[in-house]
């Protein structure tokens, strides 16, 4: 934690894009760790700008959807560049997820579930007030608990603060089950720590 981010992105932009995906699943973690630590402050947009540099020729060499024979290890990396890719700000993946997210709403959907997963954090996290209320609306009347349980999580993990509030409200509330609320409350907490601290205090 002491060194130049000069270092630690010499280090990964000389790693090859095919070495190992657990290598490459670490890199990502912590680039994505890294930018969480560094919201809000002055050089968060250059270091995103960087980290997405480095980030996307891995993405190009893996993609969406999975490759016949395709590595457990590929399938997991997969999972964490996807939303760190989105978190940074691509505007590539974020279009991406928005078209896969919506597409898994239809009754007939394709989407595979590991890429519904990803698409749906990365569509609820840059959500509009629009897209917010229907993803409340889903929540609501959503039947099975898992998908209910996940699209609660969804509203809290929103990068629009007043979007945020609005999902602390429904805390307050009987919507969802207690458990549901406290997952609600705990994805804000990831996004907006500060607003969470203020709305439980």
């Amino acid at each position: 934690g002491y060194q130049p981010f000069d270092r630690l992105f010499a280090l990964i932009e000389a790693t090859p894009v095919d070495a190992s995906p657990h290598l490459w699943a670490y890199f990502t973690d912590r680039l994505g760790g890294i930018d969480e630590t560094m919201k809000g402050s002055p050089g968060q947009a250059a270091y995103r700008k960087r980290a997405i540099a480095v980030l996307q020729p891995l993405f190009a060499r893996i993609g969406w959807d999975a490759k016949p024979g395709e590595a457990s290890a590929v399938a997991l990396l997969r999972d964490t560049l996807i939303p760190t890719l989105g978190h940074l700000g691509d505007a590539n993946i974020a279009a991406d997820a928005t078209r896969f997210a919506e597409a898994s709403f239809a009754p007939d959907s394709q989407v595979t579930g590991s890429v519904r997963q990803a698409a749906l954090q990365i569509w609820a996290y840059q959500a509009n007030e629009a897209q917010w209320s229907a993803l409340h609306e889903r929540a609501r009347t959503e039947a099975g608990p898992v998908a209910r349980l996940q699209y609660y999580r969804l509203l809290g993990g929103v990068k629009d603060a007043k979007l945020a509030e609005k999902a602390l409200a429904l805390a307050l509330t009987d919507e969802a089950p207690v458990p549901m609320r406290a997952t609600l409350i705990a994805a804000v907490g990831g996004q907006h720590p500060a607003l969470a601290f203020d709305w439980a205090v």
